[in-house]
């Protein structure tokens, strides 16, 4: 599957998972969790192919970790106010920006295709890491079932390593 295709699956699986945690009482109908839900389909079901040195996922996670960085450092500096999620989410916005140029450059460069990456573990890993930003196991969900929808558009719908 191209990007586009992994896109498609995965905006649409993870709406509906928003739309049932909506409906059982989860997760909050606000336009912030709207927004987020939809960056994290976007980021999540891209994320498996952040191995390739010049995919779609590539550029997207390097466009998302400069847009966190500058985000967090005009909050720190009082230009932008986002404090809907956490007091002093600038230096956390700054050090995630951080930590996802780092990973992708080595992901991109040092770690071959359908590796650890593609599997579920990793995918636990990337989705749980949210819960730290969000304090929201809701999004965690919804993070990991939008990756989970990548392995199994690519037919590894249970690879644990």
């Amino acid at each position: 599957m191209n990007a586009k295709e992994h896109l498609t699956v995965g905006v649409i699986v993870s709406i509906l998972v928003a739309v049932a945690l909506l409906f059982l009482g989860y997760l909050p109908l606000n336009i912030p969790n709207l927004i987020i839900v939809f960056i994290i389909a976007v980021l999540f079901c891209l994320l498996p192919d952040i191995d390739h040195k010049s995919g779609t996922a590539t550029w997207v996670a390097l466009g998302a970790g400069i847009l966190l960085i500058i985000l967090g450092i005009l909050s720190i500096l009082g230009i932008l106010s986002i404090s809907i999620l956490v007091i002093g989410i600038g230096k956390i916005m700054v050090f995630y920006g951080i930590i996802i140029l780092v990973f992708t450059f080595c992901a991109a460069e040092f770690i071959g295709h359908r590796q650890f990456i593609h599997s579920i573990t990793f995918g636990l890993i990337a989705a749980g890491s949210l819960y730290f930003i969000f304090h929201s196991w809701q999004l965690c969900i919804v993070a990991f079932i939008s990756f989970w929808s990548h392995l199994c558009a690519d037919g590894l719908w249970f690879k644990l390593i």
